[in-house]
């Protein structure tokens, strides 16, 4: 899995939503998209049991 740029992303959305985040909260945020992005990474390694999926969205 390739990994993104969150930086950019978040330069990204500022511009698109026309938000003003200060330095220390874009860190913040930064930091939280890496997490993110390194769980997902780890969940997505498992292999899928479609059976077991199936029922746990039936089962919610």
């Amino acid at each position: 899995m390739k990994k993104k740029n969150w930086m950019n992303y978040i330069h990204h959305m500022e511009d698109i939503l026309e938000l003003k985040i200060n330095n220390t909260n874009r860190l913040k945020l930064l930091y939280q998209l890496k997490q993110i992005e390194e769980l997902s990474i780890i969940l997505m390694s498992y292999p899928i049991e479609y059976d077991i999926e199936i029922s746990g969205v039936f089962n919610a």
